[in-house]
């Protein structure tokens, strides 16, 4: 069927209802199982290396299979890999449930359940790079940003309720996998009843992997303005990976209270949620690139409260507002690159975006944790801080990237 070419409002988008909500309800039962998961590892083991060795695994594919996911899901029917992995998932976490059941020897628990969480890992990244491509179909380009929003909200509240998990757990091992296993078998159903295409109509072309990954890259390379919003995603990410030890050194140097670490954590989680919740009307009254100019320069005001702010109630509310800013900055990188990128590119563009995010939030808090060390939280924030003003001066004093703005339909 064709893309919908006016809806009044998301609401009245069946289609896209049927989506988030799906996504929706899936996406807390995944919070609430991956707060369990290592729980019940180390429940298993009683040892925190091979709990944490089991957790581990379920990142590999991301690592392994990013890029030949993105140019394979470019390839194949979109509808069809996120059915396939929707179910795939579904019977992963049945199966967390029926070794957790099992009376099998503990090694064995434990390599099994290294096996799930390495097929977990692997649908979650082909069902996660075909489901931005779908999304640029579902909804109109003048509403993605909206429905971009929505998907950012419901990931910021059901990370504050991801703790449920714990609840469960102490319940039943078995309940936080099964209540992500149903969450699934919902998104599944919903995936069934949605009719909008997810595609675009294609061409019969053969699969030359190595072929397509290239060009993937190229097309980022030859695009300005989406490179320098993968790399500030990629800084930003840096921030984000970092608040909490940049937190802990900070609380452990004014012997602030771990109740206190614990809300100022909290007012992070506040600021992506408001920040999802404004960034729409902020995108409806500023272009991209002036909107992105005005959040860096917010920045460079903002962050070196970060380094000196020692009164944990004020550390919060500033936290909260960098979060804030961190949350409408991505937002508005990622609708602009979804809203450019040709239809044939999608997978392998969003999958380019994600590996930039996975170094940056894998490397950058071992950098951060050695600045810390060796100079201290004034002098690690003053380095970071640099940063932030390059990319507010680069935004600023280029044409293309001030003048950026979304498509029209």
């Amino acid at each position: 069927m064709d893309r919908p070419k006016e809806v009044k409002s998301l609401w009245r988008n069946q289609d896209y209802l049927l989506l988030w909500m799906g996504q929706s309800i899936s996406s807390l039962g995944t919070g609430i199982s991956q707060v369990a998961f290592p729980l019940l590892l180390f429940v298993l083991t009683n040892n925190p290396v091979m709990a944490g060795l089991a957790v581990s695994v379920g990142q590999l594919p991301s690592l392994l299979f990013m890029l030949p996911a993105g140019a394979l899901v470019d390839r194949w029917d979109r509808k069809r890999v996120m059915i396939v992995c929707t179910a795939g998932l579904a019977l992963c976490l049945t199966s967390v449930a029926l070794v957790v059941l099992s009376r099998l020897p503990t090694l064995i628990q434990l390599t099994s359940l290294c096996v799930c969480s390495f097929l977990i890992g692997t649908f979650s990244v082909f069902y996660g790079l075909a489901e931005l491509g779908a999304l640029t179909q579902v909804v109109p380009q003048s509403q993605l940003p909206q429905a971009l929003a929505q998907n950012e909200v419901v990931f910021s509240m059901t990370s504050l309720a991801a703790p449920l998990g714990t609840l469960l757990l102490s319940i039943s091992r078995l309940l936080p996998f099964l209540t992500d296993a149903i969450s699934y078998v919902v998104l599944l159903v919903s995936l069934f009843f949605i009719r909008t295409s997810f595609q675009e109509e294609r061409g019969e072309r053969k699969i030359h992997l190595f072929k397509d990954i290239h060009e993937g890259l190229l097309w980022v390379w030859q695009q300005p303005i989406v490179r320098f919003h993968l790399v500030l995603d990629g800084y930003l990410e840096l921030f984000v990976s970092s608040n909490i030890l940049l937190v802990a050194v900070i609380a452990r140097n004014e012997r602030i209270p771990l109740s206190f670490v614990g809300i100022i954590l909290a007012a992070a989680g506040v600021g992506n949620l408001l920040g999802a919740a404004c960034s729409p009307m902020f995108q409806r009254r500023v272009p991209v690139g002036w909107l992105l100019i005005g959040t860096l320069l917010l920045f460079v005001l903002l962050w070196p409260l970060y380094g000196v702010v020692r009164n944990p109630w004020v550390l919060g509310s500033v936290i909260a507002s960098l979060a804030l800013l961190d949350s409408v900055a991505y937002l508005q990188t990622v609708s602009y690159r979804l809203a450019v990128v040709p239809d044939l590119l999608q997978g392998r563009v969003s999958s380019i975006a994600r590996l930039v995010l996975l170094g940056s939030s894998t490397f950058g808090p071992v950098g951060v944790g050695i600045c810390l060390q060796r100079f201290g939280v004034l002098l690690t924030t003053s380095i970071l801080w640099v940063g932030f003003i390059l990319f507010a001066l680069l935004a600023l004093f280029n044409p293309q990237l001030r003048q950026a703005s979304l498509p029209t339909e």
